[in-house]
């Protein structure tokens, strides 16, 4: 049994978007969103989480990531305040600065 019906044609989009923001209501976020929030590939989220830069929840045969939403918000707070106070625009801890 799916959470979601991939059946309904254009409904689908909103019907994850329900579905990931019953998650995130938990304080966990799927990796796309956490992507949206840094404003990255999802395959960096997963890259800095493996590199210890945020915590990470791996579950199931796929290895589905989850992410805590204050964590995730936390390193973007982070980031921006390092990004802020550097001329040469950051140090490669956070997301790219989108002035290069």
């Amino acid at each position: 049994m799916s959470m979601t019906s991939s059946h309904m044609g254009s409904n689908n989009g909103e019907n994850h978007d329900r579905v990931g923001a019953a998650r995130s209501d938990q304080g966990y976020i799927t990796t796309r969103q956490a992507a949206a929030l840094l404003g990255v590939n999802r395959a960096t989220v997963i890259n800095w989480a493996r590199q210890g830069r945020f915590n990470a929840i791996q579950y199931g045969a796929r290895g589905i990531y989850r992410f805590e939403r204050a964590e995730i918000v936390e390193f973007l707070d982070k980031s921006r305040l390092q990004q802020s106070g550097e001329d040469s625009g950051g140090n490669g801890d956070g997301p790219p600065n989108s002035s290069h």
